[in-house]
């Protein structure tokens, strides 16, 4: 989900009103967030050349790359280094937020490196499309918050999970920064591929997502991604996949194709919208061209 962007000065009141609205009920990705807002007007003051060329600030940018460079030094998963994030001192996390305005190009450059999938045999994908035909449906942003809503799955949409794990370290169902979210491969070990538990849990991630319309998209992109692995059974996965990842860089690739990169940060709120909007079979190879996006660093 998006995070509270601030472009401009807010009275108080406001400024929390709209960090309960994207921040929800999480006390403490609250507090974190104000000490960011805090921590980057407090430089703005008394360093403003490090905001130079820099129109928007994104809180939850921030936030990113700190875990990111958390994850890199102390050797831990982006759950993790969330978790460890939460525990800084103000005066800890105000170096760091420092730090990384000094170093932001190189950081982002860092940051999305982190996301790339290691990957063994990607060079010769087959991807032969999973839908061939669709009914007719005049709006498929409705179509996936109702079928969200709904949440019916077969026992071969478990399976496929449960097998494509077998290609993986594990997979990140919902906010990437929750250890809880994360279902790993080992797993399988002690579990059949059609046990009621292992299905149970699988529907306990989906739920911890809270709108609908996105739950769909991520059920979605399982659905892409174990059809995918069944046509190669040659992938392998040195780390885990991380749904939230995936489906933003479908978001953008599909975005970039027709409105070009220039501005796609600016336009991320209309990227989005129009992505629920298209219908599964083209979301199926965005999900298809994201993943050989980030497997593209991987090993071969």
């Amino acid at each position: 989900a998006e995070k509270a962007t601030f472009s401009a000065p807010a009275e108080s009141g406001t400024i929390l009103s709209t960090i309960y609205e994207f921040c929800g009920n999480n006390a403490a990705e609250n507090v974190l967030t104000q000490e960011i807002i805090l921590h980057l007007g407090h430089l703005i003051r008394n360093e403003p050349q490090l905001f130079e060329q820099l129109l928007t600030l994104r809180t939850w940018y921030f936030v990113q790359l700190l875990v990111s460079r958390i994850s890199r030094e102390e050797h831990l998963s982006l759950g993790d280094a969330y978790e460890r994030l939460l525990t800084l001192p103000p005066h800890e996390i105000l170096r760091r937020v420092r730090d990384v305005l000094h170093a932001f190009a190189s950081e982002r450059q860092r940051m999305n490196a982190l996301e790339n999938l290691n990957a063994y045999g990607t060079t010769h994908l087959k991807a032969t499309p999973r839908i061939t035909d669709l009914s007719t449906v005049d709006n498929w942003l409705q179509w996936r918050h109702d079928a969200g809503l709904i949440g019916h799955h077969s026992e071969r949409f478990y399976k496929a999970i449960w097998y494509m794990l077998q290609q993986c370290r594990g997979l990140v169902i919902g906010d990437k920064y929750n250890i809880a979210n994360r279902l790993g491969s080992e797993q399988t070990f002690d579990t059949t591929a059609g046990e009621r538990s292992f299905e149970l849990r699988i529907d306990s991630l989906l739920q911890t997502i809270a709108a609908a319309e996105y739950r769909q998209l991520n059920i979605e992109a399982i659905e892409s991604l174990a059809w995918l692995f069944r046509q190669n059974p040659d992938i392998r996965i040195e780390g885990d996949i991380v749904l939230d990842v995936l489906i933003g860089h479908a978001v953008r690739i599909v975005w970039e194709q027709s409105h070009g990169s220039e501005h796609y940060d600016e336009q991320r709120g209309q990227a989005w919208e129009a992505f629920y909007h298209l219908s599964p079979r083209e979301t199926e190879q965005a999900f298809i061209e994201a993943f050989r996006y980030l497997s593209s660093q991987g090993f071969e």
